[in-house]
């Protein structure tokens, strides 16, 4: 008991911990849980094309943007609040490479991602 105690103390003061995901043993220094080889992005695992493209209410907001629409009058035309609809419009912005409102826009308009209203649901509110 006294050898595991010991074998113990060892392992913590050396910084090693055991990986929360696959259990192998690691080398940290701060607040880690996961070892290096969990926390690498999977090559492959999704390619660019699907990361980029919108869910339907993604598009409802960015056909909304389109028409001019106030973050305040998305969120009343949808149901939903101001806030959700801010993080919808973060998430759009880094799938679509853009920057802001204007761009996101303008991208539509030049042709760069072509979107159509992404459902029936949308025409009805619309």
């Amino acid at each position: 008991m006294a050898q595991l105690n010991t074998a113990y103390s060892q392992l913590l003061a050396s910084g090693a911990r055991s990986c929360a995901r696959c259990g192998n043993r690691f080398g940290t220094f701060g607040r880690e849980y996961i070892c290096p080889r969990c926390r690498k992005a999977k090559v492959g695992a999704r390619r660019a094309e699907e990361r980029r493209e919108l869910s339907s209410r993604q598009q409802q907001i960015v056909y909304l943007i389109c028409r001019a629409k106030t973050n305040k009058e998305i969120a009343y035309e949808l149901c939903l609040t101001e806030g959700t609809v801010k993080e919808y419009l973060h998430q759009i912005f880094r799938k679509l490479h853009v920057t802001n409102r204007t761009e996101l826009a303008l991208s539509q308009f030049n042709g760069r991602t072509l979107l159509a209203p992404a459902s029936r649901a949308l025409k009805q509110v619309v």
